[in-house]
């Protein structure tokens, strides 16, 4: 899927983290774009933004053997300088 467009993080599927596109709804939608500007990335209607598992709380994924998936409603809020030194690096 690619990387997280979160500014400032690195992280990506091929780094081992799920990643999670925008969602549909546009309500829930609204509040990511909302933090991802937050976080310094400036946004363009035509791009596609995606999210890693590492802005969101850990009771917010559903983490299986297959796949991770992110409970409904979920709203990343965990910008790349509040992570740890360790899993800022990932």
């Amino acid at each position: 899927m690619g990387g997280c467009s979160v500014f400032k993080c690195s992280s990506s599927s091929t780094k081992g983290q799920s990643v999670f596109r925008l969602p549909k709804s546009p309500s829930t939608r609204a509040e990511w774009l909302k933090f991802l500007q937050m976080s310094g990335r400036k946004i363009c209607n035509d791009v596609e933004y995606c999210v890693c598992e590492l802005h969101f709380r850990p009771d917010q994924i559903k983490f299986t053997k297959k796949s991770n998936k992110l409970n409904l409603g979920s709203v990343p809020s965990i910008l790349v300088e509040e992570l740890t030194p360790d899993v800022r690096g990932k």
